[in-house]
């Protein structure tokens, strides 16, 4: 373990830390600069917290400026389930960066201020000018959140961060999966970190050492070499670690993306979202009808617009279902592609609500790793599925679709150790009972639970934010009233 300059005082730690945090934080504190590629679910992000609050405690820095990908903003910044809220322990401030906000400090009292934007805004010249101004004077630590997403030398994002970082006191980088298959990402992340980590006057120089060239004019990568010397040169600057090898970790992580969907999709889900409350106002004794309504909503959150309706005292199908977006799906192939790059042999599970839902999610990532259905289709088909996906003895990756009324129940899934819900049941009961169908005994790994959340298009809070709060707290949304379905819509 790193000896830090400073001594660290994890009393004041508003949560208690794991033995692997506690060294990364000594890490950070030791260098200016510096990478966590740490496996997703080993907490970076308490890491860089704790790190950042005793940096302002020994008055090293003043602001911290995160930047990253628009899906991960939610994850430092949200009041129910934000990483500041939950770990920081000095008096701090958050601002958001974003579409676009004239940022004012609040000096009534010392604080430290977190200043979250994300890599597609900050391209933009006069969003950079804007928060330069904003962060001029102050000795501010600048951290990369999914730091791949600066892999690309010639991309505009990349050359932001870059001209962004040379004005930071300190910089760190967070990234699960920081080479994929290409060692080359390395090149810009390290030189956002310092040029000085490589000693290679530029890119081709870099890519000379690493890579043997041919193809086509001989510009195609088509073997690596000298890779034990890559990894000298970061080895002093950055530290890798897997869940595996982090074993006082929880048994059950939980996590959240946010995803804005399209203009399109957010007029129909505002235009339904409206129509419920005017109905709720009219009927405020209804409240299975009130559920109903609001599922409704969910379903335009996940891509669908019908398929059923309400009636007085029931639901009555309807066979026409419009696809009306895809914005959960495509942040889903994203996600699902890096644990790929993470591992091999990964195996998901992919709760859906809605059965075209599933489908689609079924299908569409066929191509990126075999995938297996769960509903409510004969016994035969449904236990092949489960058979086909359990087998812990198959190390290649799989992908399970299921609704939890049909596979939530019952079945043993500790293949897996990654759960997504790209949409949630309101029923608690539901909702358990599918955590636990991964985390009982047999697994072997720490389950990474992952709930993706639709937002507008100006980051506008949808109803998956307040089921899914709901559901955390342990809260049955099935036995709201309508009084309280008034309120969620109305926040």
């Amino acid at each position: 373990m790193v000896e830090p300059l400073i001594e660290l005082n994890t009393h004041l730690w508003k949560s208690r830390p794991y033995k692997h945090q506690v060294q990364d934080v000594a890490s950070l504190l030791e260098h200016d600069y510096f990478g966590l590629f740490n496996e997703m679910g080993t907490g970076k992000s308490k890491t860089v917290i704790d790190a950042a609050c005793e940096l302002y405690r020994t008055q090293l820095i003043d602001t911290v400026l995160v930047v990253s990908p628009a899906a991960v903003r939610s994850v430092w910044i949200d009041a129910d389930f934000g990483e500041v809220k939950k770990h920081a322990w000095v008096p701090s401030c958050v601002l958001e960066f974003h579409n676009p906000v004239k940022l004012v400090w609040q000096d009534d009292e010392p604080k430290l201020y977190w200043v979250v934007t994300n890599y597609e805004y900050i391209r933009g010249a006069e969003h950079r000018e804007e928060l330069k101004r904003l962060l001029h004077g102050h000795r501010f630590l600048m951290v990369a959140d999914e730091s791949s997403f600066i892999k690309n030398r010639q991309a505009a994002q990349t050359k932001a961060c870059i001209e962004m970082g040379q004005l930071a006191t300190r910089k760190v980088i967070l990234n699960g999966t920081p080479i994929g298959n290409n060692p080359l990402d390395l090149w810009s992340q390290s030189n956002f970190l310092s040029p000085r980590i490589l000693p290679y006057k530029n890119f081709f120089h870099f890519r000379g050492m690493f890579c043997l060239m041919g193809g086509w004019h001989q510009k195609q990568v088509i073997a690596w070499q000298n890779l034990d010397r890559l990894q000298q040169h970061l080895a002093p600057y950055v530290i890798r670690r897997e869940k595996k090898d982090c074993l006082d970790l929880p048994d059950k992580i939980y996590t959240q993306l946010e995803v804005p969907l399209s203009e399109a999709t957010w007029k129909t889900y505002k235009q339904m979202r409206d129509e419920a409350v005017v109905w709720l106002n009219e009927n405020p004794t209804m409240a299975a009808q009130a559920g109903v309504r609001v599922m409704r909503l969910s379903q335009i959150t996940s891509g669908f617009l019908g398929g059923f309706r309400p009636a007085e005292d029931e639901v009555v199908e309807e066979p026409k279902v419009v696809e009306v977006g895809r914005e959960k799906l495509d942040l889903l192939r994203e996600w699902v592609a890096a644990r790929l790059e993470e591992r091999s042999d990964v195996k998901i599970i992919c709760w859906c609500r809605f059965r075209p839902e599933l489908e689609r999610v079924a299908e569409d990532l066929k191509d990126l790793l075999p995938t297996y259905r769960l509903y409510g289709q004969g016994r035969k088909e449904r236990t092949e599925a489960i058979a086909r996906f359990s087998d812990v003895t198959n190390p290649k990756p799989a992908l399970l679709a299921g609704q939890v009324q049909a596979g939530g129940f019952g079945l043993n899934l500790v293949a897996a150790d990654h759960v997504v819900y790209l949409s949630n049941d309101f029923s608690l009961l539901s909702r358990l009972q599918s955590e636990d169908r991964v985390h009982r005994p047999g697994q072997t790994h720490h389950v990474l639970y992952l709930d993706v959340l639709a937002t507008g298009p100006k980051g506008q809070k949808t109803i998956d934010h307040h089921v899914v709060k709901a559901l955390r707290a342990k809260n049955d949304i099935a036995t709201w009233t309508v009084a309280a379905w008034k309120q969620a819509l109305e926040e």
